[in-house]
């Protein structure tokens, strides 16, 4: 991430007196609206756009002011890899007794060039024929107030207000002493934040308590786009999206702003108010996860455990297995290529691309054909000569020392998972590259789940890997207060392996865990699986798209669980930086992954296309996995330090597939130097 241009400003109240028009519990807090302006006028002075839009905006942290000190603010536009327009605002926190100097980031968000004119004009009439309710203002404004929400009259400028089943109109207008510095913005802050106190309107029709509404927060909007600067007095229009999943914790619709013919000047959408607790004092930012133990301790208590672990599931014996695969692997490969027609010749010179095209391996598996040559070159019956490989070796000149699959299994029965599941798909190898044969039923044969879910969770090595994830984060919550539920968070839990470890270990009583999956199929069959363990929430994320957008609340989790998934990802940086987004400060991401070359698993996995879909090739090159070097690099980048590493490949023991733990405290960005 490059920095484009930074943007300093103090902020006042004595300067700028609306800005402490707004009071949370007795507290002055910025507006939202203010954010969005100092975001547009970035942008504006910046980029010098004509037309443009700002997506996936998160609001992440109050910012609390006073009338007798300035708050340094400072908005940031920078250039992602890949090619994006970002923004954050973050204010600076002077040193205190307790605290040192530190910048906190509050809001984040994209930015997007856009054309095309507004959609079709909206009827004034037509809305109030249908919000036929007519609401004191005076009575709004004192319910908001008597619930610890308050507007002083800069920010009252709500003139008129009907309401009906999630719709709301309000006629609204900016307080005339502030109307000659109107031109000055885009839209005012103060006549913005009017606009937007309309959305609370629409959720009297919602049969919540009364302090619900007052509970509500905004904590991210999905897209704002300012067409052409607004009169001083308009209308603005609030409705609320339908709430498919039944969640009273959380509401999300559009705030449009036009005038009397219904002409559109501006549109927020997919703005999403989520509610909190009032002892919150409606901060969006969630408590921090203070409570969980540094990772030098967490290693500490686990490192004794390692060589008994080993011990106890018979990895010694499971690694000489894994060598008798890695041979069987190279088996099915020269198997492949035997049944697509290629014979090979002593000095015959191979690229993918040209084996591609002669013998119909479709483009998605252009690259597992590339890992089949590079296990040969392995083997040393190819070299490898710029970007091609040159046969130097033929295959029945390789001394092979290879056993059936059923004389395998027989020798080692506890591994009958990866022996089956390599067994079917080598078997169709050259099926599956010409695009004839279904992956997913392979893994998933007769449309079961039990082969998989057998190696993720009984296999050997997913007994330990699995142990250790367990231990570690019992070990990490040991000191949660008796008054605090921990928020755990799931992704990619696919068939439950790992989920099925730590479930038993935690405190049933004071957890919240959200099992998630891009695919029903999964969170489906979890919810049968884990039907005893009414804690557990299920639902669908991709953590590759803005998990806001998604219906996740900024900083929302103590504790982030990725195991075997961040790999099949497209973009690290931008999936890490995702799971930031929804950890709490000092929260901890729990990461398993394998970091050595797996034949066997090249041969299973890499069949499917998220093995192969990375496109951050300055990190991976050609193979989706890192090593623990890397990834220990990638995580300080990204802003999570005080790591701790449980790599199974440096114990006493090794085992030829290399795991790696990665226990990651997230702390808060580093300060920012103005440009």
């Amino acid at each position: 991430m490059a920095a484009l241009q930074i943007f300093e400003s103090q902020l006042n109240t004595d300067k700028l007196p609306y800005l402490a028009e707004q009071q949370v519990e007795g507290e002055v807090v910025l507006p939202i609206a203010a954010y969005l302006e100092m975001a547009n006028a970035a942008v504006n002075e910046a980029l010098k756009l004509d037309s443009y839009s700002l997506l996936e905006v998160a609001f992440l942290k109050k910012l609390s002011l006073s009338a007798d000190i300035s708050k340094t603010v400072q908005t940031v536009l920078s250039s992602e890899a890949s090619g994006e327009i970002t923004f954050q605002i973050f204010s600076l926190q002077t040193a205190t007794n307790d605290q040192p100097t530190e910048w906190i980031l509050h809001i984040n968000g994209k930015i997007q060039t856009s054309s095309g004119v507004p959609v079709t004009a909206i009827s004034i009439n037509e809305v109030l024929t249908r919000c036929t309710n007519k609401i004191s203002v005076a009575e709004f404004y004192h319910n908001l107030e008597s619930l610890g929400v308050k507007y002083d009259s800069l920010l009252q400028g709500i003139e008129e207000l009907w309401q009906y089943e999630g719709e709301a109109l309000a006629k609204v207008r900016l307080a005339p002493t502030l109307l000659a510095e109107a031109k000055a913005y885009r839209i005012h802050p103060a006549l913005l934040d009017t606009c937007l106190q309309v959305f609370y309107a629409t959720l009297l029709s919602k049969n919540l308590d009364t302090q619900g509404m007052a509970r509500c927060v905004p904590v991210r909007v999905g897209s704002m786009r300012i067409w052409c600067q607004p009169p001083t007095q308009l209308f603005s229009y609030a409705h609320l999206h339908p709430n498919n999943n039944g969640d009273l914790n959380a509401f999300e619709g559009d705030v449009v702003l036009l005038d009397e013919t219904g002409l559109i000047f501006a549109e927020i959408k997919g703005i999403r108010f989520q509610r909190v607790q009032l002892d919150t004092q409606i901060n969006i930012t969630s408590l921090a996860a203070d409570y969980i133990l540094q990772p030098a301790e967490i290693s500490d208590r686990i490192q004794p455990q390692i060589i008994q672990l080993i011990d106890r599931f018979d990895l010694q014996n499971y690694e000489e297995l894994l060598t008798r695969l890695d041979t069987l692997s190279i088996v099915y490969i020269l198997r492949a290529f035997e049944q697509l027609g290629c014979k090979f010749l002593r000095h015959q010179q191979l690229s993918v691309i040209n084996l591609a095209h002669k013998y119909g391996v479709i483009p998605q598996h252009h690259r597992l054909l590339g890992r089949m040559l590079e296990i040969l070159q392995e083997e040393g019956m190819l070299n490898k000569v710029n970007e091609c490989w040159e046969v130097c070796q033929l295959p029945e000149e390789l001394n092979l020392q290879v056993q059936s699959p059923e004389a395998l299994l027989k020798q080692y029965p506890k591994a009958d998972a990866e022996l089956i599941l390599l067994q079917r798909c080598g078997e169709r190898l050259a099926q599956v590259l010409r695009g004839e044969c279904n992956v997913v039923e392979l893994l998933f044969a007769e449309g079961t789940f039990s082969t998989t879910e057998r190696l993720y969770q009984e296999s050997p090595s997913a007994r330990l890997n699995n142990t250790l994830v367990q231990e570690a984060i019992a070990i990490a919550l040991s000191n949660l207060p008796a008054n605090r539920k921990v928020r755990i968070l799931e992704i990619g839990a696919e068939t439950g392996g790992t989920t099925a470890y730590i479930l038993s270990k935690l405190p049933s009583d004071r957890v919240e865990y959200v099992f998630t999956d891009v695919s029903y199929l999964f969170t489906a069959k979890a919810q049968q699986k884990f039907r005893d363990y009414p804690f557990v929430q299920y639902q669908l994320l991709n953590i590759e798209r803005e998990p806001l957008a998604q219906g996740f609340a900024p900083q929302e989790f103590d504790l982030v669980l990725a195991a075997n998934v961040i790999h099949a990802t497209s973009d690290l940086r931008r999936t890490l930086a995702h799971i930031q987004q929804i950890l709490a400060p000092e929260g901890m991401l729990v990461l398993l992954e394998a970091t050595a070359k797996s034949r066997m698993f090249d041969l299973i996995f890499g069949l499917t296309e998220g093995w192969w879909k990375f496109a951050d090739t300055d990190l991976r090159p050609t193979y989706p996995l890192l090593s623990s070097y890397q990834w220990r690099s990638l995580l300080l980048e990204m802003g999570f330090s005080s790591q701790n590493n449980q790599n199974m490949s440096r114990k006493s023991k090794s085992l030829a597939v290399k795991r790696r733990i990665s226990i990651n405290h997230l702390e808060r960005p580093n300060p920012i130097s103005q440009t």
